[in-house]
């Protein structure tokens, strides 16, 4: 088993940390200085309370935190990095609010950033259609598109499957509008957990009308 390496904390910084943690008892946080990443839970409990004191204190923690890996992500659930001090995979199950501090247990620090929001809101549905590698592989899956945007879908495989994160597929389904419209698109695995998959459809330079009119996107046709 990995050892579990704390922050070393400087006389300063502990001190900060009693003062963070007894400003936010009022709110309701509740941290133990004991626990090796205490000084991250306050960072990330104190984040959006309005109140300067309390932002200024927590500034001033940040500040002497060892250096950090950035990771920017995309707001999806379930998404996984790679620490790269120890090569360990790390996931999120949730990222609110939009910045977090999380430390590896080899003493790295992560600070996970969105760095993009969804555009377009999801729709709900049951749309059975196929996938595959975009590189023209034999490996074909049967999925149900159980929620879906302009820009995006979360899929379910309904075979056994082995896609990772990051891998392009192709995927087809058909709309149930009255024409039966068929969609076709090239997407990029943001997150999978378990038989679910979190895509987003790679740009394309031009509009899909037919996607468009069934979410209910309204696009000027020139």
């Amino acid at each position: 088993m990995r050892k579990t390496v704390p922050i070393d904390l400087s006389r300063e910084h502990t001190n900060m940390m009693i003062e963070l943690r007894n400003l936010l008892r009022p709110y309701g946080v509740k941290v133990s200085l004991t626990d090796r990443h205490a000084a991250l839970e306050l960072i990330n409990a104190s984040i959006d309370i309005e109140d300067e004191h309390i932002q200024n204190i927590r500034s001033r923690i940040v500040a002497l935190l060892p250096e950090s890996q950035y990771c920017y992500l995309n707001g999806e659930p379930y998404e996984q990095v790679i620490c790269e001090q120890c090569g360990s995979i790390l996931q999120l199950v949730s990222l609110k609010p939009k910045e977090q501090y999380v430390g590896c247990s080899c003493g790295q620090i992560l600070l996970f950033i969105i760095k993009d929001q969804r555009t377009h809101i999801r729709h709900a549905v049951k749309l059975l259609g196929l996938y595959r590698s975009e590189g023209g592989n034999s490996r074909i899956g049967e999925m149900m598109v159980e929620d879906l945007s302009y820009d995006g879908a979360r899929i379910r495989s309904l075979t056994p499957h082995n896609v990772s994160p990051d891998e392009r597929l192709i995927i087809s389904f058909t709309l149930d509008d009255a024409a039966q419209t068929n969609i076709h698109k090239t997407v990029t695995v943001v997150h999978v957990h378990g038989d679910t998959m979190g895509v987003h459809f790679v740009e394309s330079s031009t509009l899909d009308y037919s996607l468009a009119n069934y979410l209910g996107i309204n696009w000027l046709r020139l």
